[in-house]
C-alpha cells in the first residue's frame, strides 16, 4: 500500500462506501442480544485514530484498548447516539451527527454483544474531558500504523477452556487485541481496497 497517498485521501477514501452504506439504517432489536456501538475517529489534525484505554477499576476488559462506545440505552434515538453520547461522557469529545460518515459491518463480542461500528472523523484539535471511571488514558494511533497490514499479527488466548484465535496490534507500550484490532484491519481494508481501485 502507498501509505503516503492512502494518509492524504483517507476521509475521501472513506466517504467513497457512503453510498453503500444507509448509516441510519433501522436496527430490530433482540431482546435475547444486547445492542452497542462503538465510534471510530479518524482524527484528520494528527492524522491519528482516536482509541481508549479502559479504566483499572473497571469489572469488565479493564485495561483493554477500545473504541469510545457502549451499550444502547433505551432513551437512545438511534445506535450512532449511543456512539456518541458514550465518547462525550468517556473522553468528552462531541462528535456532530455530520460527522459520522460511514459504518463498518456489526461484529460479535464473546460477552454476547452485537456491536455496531460508525466511523467519524474529527477536523480540530481535540480537547478531552477524561471520564476517570471510565477511561485512563487517551491512545492516538498514527494511520501509517494501522494502515500497515504488517504491524498485524495473529493471537490466540483462553476463553472458558477454549483456544480462541483473533488479531493483535502493538503500538508504543500498547497492546491492542480482539475486537478492536478486527475493526482497525477491517477499516484498513476497506481504505486499501478503496485506493486500489
Amino acid at each position: 500500500m502507498k501509505l503516503s497517498y492512502i494518509e492524504q485521501n483517507l476521509l475521501s477514501l472513506i466517504v467513497l462506501q457512503k453510498s453503500q452504506d444507509n448509516v441510519n439504517d433501522q436496527v430490530i432489536f433482540n431482546k435475547e442480544v444486547h445492542k452497542s456501538s462503538v465510534l471510530i475517529i479518524l482524527n484528520l489534525v494528527n492524522k491519528t485514530i482516536i482509541l481508549t484505554q479502559r479504566a483499572k477499576g473497571l469489572s469488565r476488559h479493564k485495561n483493554e484498548i477500545s473504541f469510545p462506545g457502549g451499550r444502547y440505552d433505551a432513551l437512545d434515538n438511534s445506535l450512532i447516539e449511543t456512539a456518541t453520547r458514550e465518547t462525550e461522557e468517556e473522553i468528552g469529545l462531541i462528535i456532530p451527527r455530520k460527522q459520522v460518515i460511514s459504518k463498518l459491518s456489526k461484529t460479535y463480542t464473546l460477552s454476547g454483544y452485537e456491536v455496531y461500528p460508525y466511523i467519524a472523523f474529527l477536523n480540530t484539535t481535540p480537547k478531552f474531558i477524561i471520564n476517570k471511571s471510565e477511561v485512563q488514558n487517551i491512545v492516538e494511533i498514527p494511520f501509517k500504523i494501522f494502515l500497515n497490514f504488517e504491524n498485524y499479527k495473529k493471537f490466540s488466548f483462553l476463553y472458558k477452556n477454549k483456544i480462541k484465535n483473533t488479531l493483535a496490534i502493538k503500538f508504543k507500550n500498547y497492546f491492542i487485541w480482539g475486537l478492536t484490532a478486527v475493526l482497525l484491519h477491517d477499516l484498513s481494508k476497506r481504505i486499501s481496497s478503496n485506493s486500489s481501485e
